[in-house]
């Protein structure tokens, strides 16, 4: 039986916006039990070309993909260095502006869904505001053979 609806927010910048398609392939392709996705991409200054790219995989997927220039979410973000990061990281504080929304899942764009996302989206979350994974650093090098 299908399940209702997934929304999925991927930020990014023109830099990144290959990753982010291979990551909303990997999405579609392991998802197909929700009888809707809808994208928030919210982006910083990419090129046409590329967001065509992107309504074209959505298209051929039958997906909703709603694009929106980062200004339009972070007006209120004043900060004047990000370090290595760029005004994209950002955009999770402001997610709360998305109209019509109970949740949303953020997605890094170079991640890869090589499963369904049922269970992480039926989590029980109506007990908090943010919910989110620690980033694990690993000295990965000796499991994958490498000096």
């Amino acid at each position: 039986s299908k399940r209702s609806g997934l929304n999925v927010v991927y930020s990014c910048d023109e830099a990144y916006v290959a990753h982010t398609g291979i990551s909303m392939l990997s999405l579609f392709k392991n998802n197909k039990d929700f009888e809707h996705i809808t994208i928030y991409f919210i982006h910083k200054d990419v090129t046409e070309n590329s967001l065509n790219l992107l309504r074209e995989l959505a298209k051929e997927y039958d997906r909703e993909l709603l694009i929106l220039p980062i200004q339009k979410i972070n007006s209120r973000l004043e900060i004047k260095t990000t370090g290595r990061h760029i005004e994209t990281v950002y955009v999770k504080l402001f997610l709360g502006q998305l109209n019509g929304l109970d949740k949303v899942l953020y997605i890094d764009s170079d991640t890869i869904i090589n499963s369904s996302l049922i269970g992480l989206w039926e989590l029980d979350l109506s007990d908090v505001l943010v919910a989110g994974v620690d980033t694990t650093i690993v000295d990965s090098f000796p499991l994958l053979g490498l000096s």
